[in-house]
């Protein structure tokens, strides 16, 4: 029986096995289980974030191996602090490395040089998972890594380096919003980094989701006019945006909107299969998994404007893939009464988000997009 052949449930608890047995082959204890064949190795942390971004691997471990010559395992950042003084593994190609967010730049010199003193024939490559679209390790790895990837960046390169209230542009303008006194940051990004620079794949492909957009969009009755659980704890400028979001929504009249406390995956998802609309605020960072879980549920995806973002697939096309609204809310009310009320409009733009993401995990895309990380120049983004 193949994947096409079962149930949706069937088909997302299939692709998660395999994700466990891909992680009991290629996923080794320490540093000295490394096989003697592998020459790629990707140093992770634990999260759901962080294994999102390490997932492609091995999905597509044996695309890799045939068309880049390069045989994938990965081992977690403890087994790589862990290992003796005198460890090295020289048969290592590549290395990509994944950090928790909090490293101060000595931190992350020590980290990358005790990398590659472990890999001494190694590129090595960052793999930023972090939800906000700030470049923050840039400056300190540019001399030590041949590319830098990113699940998503400005559109407007002009963006980085400018200094912001917080650590983010959205801490930037939801703490000057709501009159929150932040730190303010600079993170400076060195001329020669650009080119390091590579998009890569985003939450739509990841075991619980890239299933579910190989079958035709979902049809068929929404009572819920509007879904939009949204949590409001976190940091203070987090709650001031998200209770404001979550005070638009329930200050719409005469709609049905489901918003209150939290439920179980199962349930969030069969509500978003009933929902014409789903309202997907901004998190810590712009992209969110209730995007990408919106589009595959077939419920409209509203959302505060992304115009300033890039990312692949380039899923955020205005009132053509999804609606945006102003960041403050304003026009929250007059653009889902309109959609609310537009029933074709709203099928046509979930039918265009739905296809590009199908088309795009159906593809090679992913794959080539990995293509400059085992190149011989470094060569990243356009």
């Amino acid at each position: 029986m193949s994947i096409a052949d079962l149930t949706q449930e069937g088909r997302t608890f299939l692709r998660q096995l395999q994700w466990r047995a891909s992680c009991l082959r290629r996923r080794v204890a320490s540093l000295g289980r490394l096989p003697l064949d592998a020459n790629f190795v990707v140093v992770s942390v634990e999260s759901e974030l962080s294994d999102t971004q390490v997932y492609p691997f091995h999905l597509y471990a044996d695309r890799i191996r045939a068309r880049f010559g390069a045989e994938f395992y990965e081992v977690r950042e403890a087994a790589l602090l862990g290992a003796p003084e005198n460890a090295r593994c020289p048969r290592v190609k590549w290395v990509a490395f994944q950090t928790w967010f909090d490293l101060t730049a000595e931190e992350m010199t020590q980290r990358a040089n005790r990398i590659q003193t472990v890999f001494p024939n190694a590129r090595l490559i960052y793999l930023d998972f972090f939800a906000p679209l700030d470049l923050r390790y840039a400056e300190v790895l540019a001399p030590h890594i041949t590319h830098y990837v990113k699940k998503q960046v400005f559109a407007d390169f002009k963006s980085y380096g400018t200094e912001t209230v917080g650590h983010t542009n959205l801490t930037d303008y939801y703490g000057r919003r709501f009159g929150i006194p932040l730190q303010k940051v600079r993170w400076n990004l060195p001329p020669e980094f650009l080119p390091k620079l590579v998009i890569g794949s985003n939450f739509c492909v990841s075991p619980h989701m890239i299933d579910r957009f190989s079958v035709p969009l979902l049809h068929g009755a929404r009572p819920i006019d509007v879904h939009a659980r949204i949590a409001t704890g976190g940091e203070e400028w987090y709650r001031a945006m998200r209770s404001e979001a979550l005070n638009a929504a329930l200050t719409v009249k005469g709609l049905r909107t489901v918003s209150d406390g939290r439920v179980s995956r199962a349930r969030f998802f069969e509500e978003l299969r009933q929902s014409k609309i789903c309202f997907s605020p901004f998190g810590y960072g712009e992209v969110c998994w209730r995007d990408y879980e919106a589009i595959f549920s077939g419920a409209l995806l509203v959302k505060p404007d992304m115009g300033h973002v890039r990312l692949s697939p380039a899923i955020f096309v205005p009132n053509e893939t999804y609606v945006p609204i102003a960041w403050d809310c304003s026009d929250y009310d007059e653009k889902v009464r309109l959609h609310v009320a537009q029933a074709r409009r709203r099928r046509e733009i979930c039918s265009n988000a739905f296809d590009m993401l199908r088309e795009y995990v159906r593809s090679d895309e992913v794959v080539t997009t990995l293509a400059p990380l085992f190149a011989q120049d470094d060569r990243g983004i356009a």
